[in-house]
């Protein structure tokens, strides 16, 4: 849908109500291109948080909150357990449940780190979240379903 730069100015006074008091950034990204000066984001899909509501310990959700905020494009994380549990506040034993409780359900993948054979790499399943291209996107779910023989649910494959 494309709308004119007047109308795009209406809405945006429209969400910058006076009763608030409060005036908010808004983005409306008309085409292809985004906006330079808007902070970095994640695509989330609906179904991972439906699926941490429903089946995650409260231990899983946050190392998944935690994982999602340190996430690098094409959804890699180079993280040891002892840093996640630092930054998460809770113990090791309880970030070590959490990430075999993500591998198990296929939220996360791991792999060990070339440089370090002590640590693993994460990567958030492309099905659940993204961070990058969208061409790249697709390019990693078929190469991540070949490698590692995820089982993923009929909606979400390509």
């Amino acid at each position: 849908m494309k709308i004119t730069q007047e109308k795009a100015n209406e809405i945006v006074k429209l969400i910058n109500t006076e009763e608030s008091g409060e005036t908010t950034k808004v983005v409306i990204s008309q085409g292809r291109y985004y906006p330079k000066d808007i902070p970095d984001f994640v695509m989330l899909f609906q179904k991972l948080t439906e699926q941490a509501i429903e089946n995650l310990s409260p231990g899983a959700c946050k190392v998944l909150l935690h994982f999602l905020c340190k996430l690098q494009y094409s959804n890699h994380i180079g993280m040891d357990q002892i840093t996640i549990a630092e930054n998460c506040k809770v113990s090791i034993i309880t970030v070590a449940r959490a990430i075999k409780e993500l591998l198990r359900l296929q939220i996360i993948i791991a792999y060990k780190d070339l440089q370090d054979k002590r640590r693993n790499i994460y990567i958030i399943n492309p099905h659940n979240a993204w961070k990058g291209k969208i061409k790249e996107r697709s390019k990693a779910i078929k190469t991540l379903v070949g490698q590692y023989k995820l089982n993923l649910p009929e909606h979400q494959t390509l």
